[in-house]
């Protein structure tokens, strides 16, 4: 059986899901491209935090919330995790202010989104009495 490399892979199911987008949504290709380059400076500025290199990662991290809020609405739960990479962030910095303001703001999305009770919305809440 012939495998499909993993990059390619994903290149066709993200090509689908375009699709499926625009079908479906009725998204514009502009706003498609948006979300999907804020997904890929979103992945970056992970990566970047990962590899400690936590002021880049935060640049990654503002571009990504700029363009997902853009694309996507304000209260999106997209925007809601990028708000959690950038609090992250900031707390690697000591910007607790700002950290604190990410993490209280995706915490409002998913609890509009998911409801009080769904487990990750129970969590950031229990993560944010600390």
């Amino acid at each position: 059986m012939n495998r499909i490399p993993i990059g390619v892979g994903r290149h066709l199911v993200t090509q689908g899901l375009l699709i499926l987008l625009l079908g479906t949504y009725g998204w514009g290709q502009e706003t498609i491209e948006k979300a999907q380059r804020a997904l890929d400076l979103d992945q970056t500025g992970s990566l970047s935090y990962n590899l400690g290199q936590a002021h880049l990662a935060e640049l990654f991290f503002q571009k990504a919330l700029a363009l997902r809020q853009q694309a996507l609405g304000p209260d999106h739960l997209a925007v809601a995790t990028t708000l959690s990479h950038l609090g992250q962030v900031y707390e690697e910095l000591g910007k607790s202010d700002l950290a604190k303001a990410c993490f209280e703001r995706a915490l409002a999305i998913r609890t509009k989104r998911l409801g009080s009770e769904h487990p990750t919305v129970k969590a950031l809440a229990k993560e944010l009495e600390r």
